[in-house]
């Protein structure tokens, strides 16, 4: 015996027979839009998560740069000043 899925009026009318046919029946559209709404839930954290871990590589490398660049300026600095002094002496 094969049962068909109670759907809009015909599950009203058998309501008072299989209230649970009515419930599901009621529920499975409900039930898909809820997996999908999880499903790009998901999708949207991982993406969230991938953008989040290029921009905290990007900034630890803009830090690390700049920590560089600031000793490469004192470096310069410190050469150009033993550089003036030498020809001062001359």
């Amino acid at each position: 015996m094969m049962m068909r899925l109670l759907v809009g009026q015909d599950a009203q009318r058998f309501a008072h027979l299989v209230p649970s046919l009515v419930v599901y029946s009621c529920a499975r559209p409900c039930v898909f839009y809820v997996k999908k709404i999880i499903y790009l839930i998901d999708t949207l954290r991982s993406l969230f998560a991938r953008c989040l871990s290029a921009l905290l590589k990007r900034a630890v490398k803009r830090k690390e740069n700049f920590e560089e660049s600031k000793n490469l300026k004192e470096r310069l600095q410190a050469y150009r000043k033993e550089a003036s002094q030498t020809e001062n002496l001359m």
